[in-house]
Parts: structure tokens; sequence; C-alpha cells
């Protein structure tokens, strides 16, 4: 038995457009049973959602790195450096600059 959207072979038939193409394209407001209220909670609710799931993902990378660290707290810096400071902070250290005689 097959319903509408497959042939003989039980394989659905190809479209031009994904469903997530087309959500964008169709126009709420020329719907006949169009609602300034519903669309409104539409959109609170895409944002609630929308929110949970990075909430939700964040949760899940925080766990899995909290469980590759065994217990050990990690090593946080106090300010990110920026790649200007990493060069600066090496060539200090080392006591040369890097246009020594070693880059002949």
């Amino acid at each position: 038995m097959t319903t509408g959207a497959e042939d003989d072979y039980g394989m659905t038939q190809l479209s031009f457009f994904s469903p997530a193409e087309l959500a964008p394209m169709r126009d709420r407001t020329k719907a006949r049973n169009h609602s300034p209220e519903r669309d409104a909670a539409r959109r609170a609710q895409q944002r609630r959602r929308d929110h949970g799931k990075a909430q939700r993902h964040a949760a899940r990378i925080y766990r899995d790195f909290q469980q590759s660290c065994d217990g050990k707290a990690p090593q946080i810096p106090d300010r990110i450096q920026k790649p200007d400071d990493l060069l600066v902070n090496n060539s200090s250290e080392s006591g040369s600059s890097p246009s020594g005689s070693n880059l002949r």
C-alpha cells in the first residue's frame, strides 16, 4: 500500500525545495486564519526553544569537558591573551629579539 507521496517502489517523490527552504517562503499573513497574537506567540515560543537548545548544548559541552578532566581543575587564565601579547611575552622571556642573527 502506498501513499500519495510514494510511487510503486516505495520511494518518496523528489521535490525542488526542502521543507527548511519552504518555511521562509510562506507568507503567514495571507492565510485565512492568520492571527497577529498567534504569530507573536509563535515567535516567543521559537525564542524559548532556541534558548533552551543553546542551554542544553552548553551543558552537554560542559559535562563532557568535566568528564575529560578526570576531576582535575582546568587551568583557566585570568584573561585570554591576544596573539600579539603572546609574541611580546615569548620574545621577552627568551632574552633575544626575533630579529637576531639566527634569522639570517
